[in-house]
């Protein structure tokens, strides 16, 4: 590892990063239009232009679906603490991931009311967590740093990813959860096209040696590679597959695209999360015609209320 990733890997570095990225949202949103901005970061992050007239890829469609797609239920599904309400008017009660509590203000959260062991996250965004498994917390301060600067993020500034426009900002606590059976935490996120899951992703060994495979729906290996390397090791199906695959086609039935997110551990299943643009629209698929197979899932639609 060298002295940059492990200065990010620092309470501190995190901390640099969060504040860098608030800036830069500040700029960002005060520079760009929506449209100016998805196209720039597209050529930036794929390196090409994205076809927003007629788009074929699936990134493509995402982009197009951030300006013209604007579900309003779209942004309580994003919301982490908001959505436990929409899971439990539908029934899903016994899937709901674990929690402690919910916080608007850092003040309210005291490390010492809270378990051996749990994660606490940013409920507007993704990638902002903080993860604790035992002994007390070396560095509160900047824990409570970091989760303020959590605070005054809009992730919807950097991808534009507009249902996390006006989510109220937020921090959930979950309990810690892992398999008495296996240390690597397995994820599998169900892309689904209006109600019909389609692709699996499965994440291997989410906090450490973060490795992600693809499969179609009869559990055959798909030779794709995205952000993270695939993995060597043999994924089984899960024996909650069936489960995943009627929820996941019931909570995307009215949605031209989301990917339902589950957890499996042990013999319990869980809903980790709903996500309407993989990657932010960004993935760079390998090999590249798959980019396509996975855009001709994706019928275009407006919403109109």
């Amino acid at each position: 590892m060298d002295i940059k990733s492990k200065i990010k890997g620092t309470n501190l570095g995190i901390l640099f990063i969060n504040y860098k990225r608030i800036l830069l949202q500040k700029i960002n949103y005060s520079l760009y239009d929506d449209e100016t901005a998805i196209r720039k970061i597209y050529k930036r992050r794929l390196g090409r232009e994205p076809d927003l007239n007629n788009p074929q890829r699936f990134t493509e469609k995402l982009q197009w679906e951030k300006l013209y797609y604007r579900n309003p239920i779209m942004t309580t599904c994003v919301d982490k603490i908001a959505i436990r309400q929409f899971l439990l008017e539908k029934g899903y009660k016994d899937y709901l991931m674990p929690i402690v509590g919910t916080y608007r203000n850092v003040k309210d959260i005291n490390f010492c009311d809270l378990p051996e062991k749990y994660i606490l996250k940013a409920s507007h965004g993704s990638s902002m967590h903080l993860v604790h498994t035992g002994g007390n917390v070396k560095h509160p301060i900047l824990w409570k740093l970091i989760m303020r600067s959590w605070l005054k993020m809009n992730i919807y500034v950097e991808g534009r990813e507009w249902p996390y426009k006006n989510v109220e900002p937020g921090i959930i606590c979950e309990q810690f959860i892992e398999a008495k059976t296996s240390n690597k935490l397995k994820d599998y996120k169900f892309f689904c096209f209006k109600g019909k899951p389609m692709f699996i992703q499965v994440d291997v060994d989410l906090l450490s040696d973060h490795h992600i495979n693809f499969y179609d729906m009869d559990w055959n290996l798909l030779p794709i590679r995205c952000q993270y390397p695939n993995s060597n090791t043999e994924v089984k199906k899960p024996i909650n597959f069936d489960k995943m695959k009627e929820i996941a086609a019931e909570l995307s039935s009215e949605f031209p695209h989301v990917r339902v997110d589950f957890y499996e551990y042990d013999d319990q299943l869980k809903i980790g999360e709903l996500t309407f643009f993989d990657g932010s629209g960004f993935y760079n698929f390998h090999p590249d015609k798959y980019d396509f197979i996975f855009g001709e899932q994706l019928k275009l639609e407006k919403y109109s209320s």
